[in-house]
């Protein structure tokens, strides 16, 4: 992961038990262009924060999707849903 170079976004719990904020840490210093937020939230985010954690791999997203000008040949043949696709 240190070598890559694509995009990297990791939402986090602040609040989770079993996934603790030095980790989330740890994976920044690993990826420094990691786009890494907090939630206050606790292990089951996206039960209770979907919205907000939906809005900001959005907001992450936005960028990468306005730069790809069609879906790879890979992507168009791997299990990616067919709603997934069409949002591209």
């Amino acid at each position: 992961m240190r070598k890559a170079k694509t995009p990297e976004a990791g939402p986090q719990d602040k609040n989770d038990p079993f996934f603790l904020p030095a980790g989330a840490e740890a994976f920044k210093r690993d990826i420094p262009g990691a786009d890494i937020r907090f939630f206050d939230t606790g292990h089951f985010a996206l039960e209770t924060h979907s919205a907000d954690i939906a809005a900001a791999v959005s907001v992450f997203l936005d960028p990468i999707a306005k730069s790809i000008r069609r879906i790879p040949a890979c992507v168009q043949s791997s299990s990616i849903s067919s709603v997934a696709l069409k949002t591209w």
